[in-house]
């Protein structure tokens, strides 16, 4: 939670404006107001449906922490005072309960939320959402530019691989790089594009970071039709992205050069305040381009 209130991180129903509205009329929850901050991607979580709703007519999302996979959804910002309300549609102490997380933004923002979480003991098999309830989340998402592909595997069945099928990377694992090999072992990449996000690129000496901005950072787009999860774990390794490392790895829109088409794919950020003291701007956003010139 901020200083501001209530920062609310959703992934179901609570994504739709009018449906969220519609509850708190029938539920007599009066004056409640709540302000959409930005899309976002709940990282190393994997979307479910594992319990059946009466009310919603079929199963409803849920979230649970899995390794490589990603969920989308909206950040939004509550009054303190309306906590109450939020966690009666959420279904929280009951059936839901209520985590603090860390949900990363299109513009590579980390930003500090609250979601709700089922509780473990009520999870069971897979349950199909009810075409309305699954027809909010969908209008919802699409409205942000987001991915529907998600929601409907994970309606389907339980989902068994990443949807994620992209990586974006701008230093040391490029081709023709010393750690490149972590890109294709022991997955080869269906293709391999040039591309480019926004943000800023830092020298930190031996390998550069990325860091939110508005230059271009140019990269490296490895597209994988087959499960790569042991290419992840490596090139999570490598940059250093785990709970004491400088890194983040998170999802972000990706622009391929070639055809000026965006993907979301994974790619890693330098963590606030790290190497702060001693990085280099690279003020053209390319690290093959800087070494070639001399750090440059």
């Amino acid at each position: 939670m901020s200083s501001e209130g209530i920062t609310f991180f959703a992934y179901g129903s609570a994504l739709d404006d009018a449906d969220f509205k519609r509850w708190l009329t029938i539920n007599k929850f009066r004056n409640v107001k709540r302000k959409e901050i930005s899309p976002g991607w709940l990282v190393d979580h994997k979307l479910q449906f594992h319990y059946n709703s009466e009310k919603r007519k079929g199963g409803i999302a849920d979230v649970v922490p899995q390794a490589g996979f990603a969920v989308p959804g909206v950040l939004f910002q509550l009054e303190e005072q309306h906590q109450e309300a939020l966690d009666v549609h959420e279904g929280a102490p009951d059936i839901f309960e209520k985590h603090e997380v860390t949900v990363c933004t299109p513009e590579l923002a980390l930003v500090k939320a609250i979601t709700y979480k089922l509780k473990e003991e009520l999870r069971g098999e897979h349950v199909r959402p009810d075409k309305t309830y699954e027809g909010i989340v969908k209008k919802a998402l699409e409205q942000r530019n987001l991915p529907t592909d998600v929601l409907f595997d994970a309606g389907t069945k339980f989902l068994d691989k990443p949807t994620i099928s992209h990586v974006f990377v701008y230093g040391t694992t490029q081709r023709r790089q010393r750690d490149n090999r972590v890109m294709q072992t022991p997955q080869k990449a269906k293709s391999i594009d040039k591309g480019k996000i926004k943000g800023e690129l830092y020298d930190l000496g031996n390998f550069p970071g990325l860091c939110p901005g508005q230059k271009w950072v140019k990269g490296e787009i490895y597209h994988y039709d087959k499960e790569y999860s042991g290419n992840l774990q490596e090139l999570d390794s490598i940059i250093g992205s785990d709970e004491h490392g400088s890194f983040k790895r998170v999802v972000t829109e990706v622009k391929i050069a070639a055809s000026g088409k965006t993907v979301w794919a994974w790619t890693h950020i330098l963590l606030p305040g790290e190497f702060e003291a001693t990085r280099t701007l690279i003020t053209h956003g390319d690290w093959l381009q800087y070494l070639m010139k001399g750090r440059r």
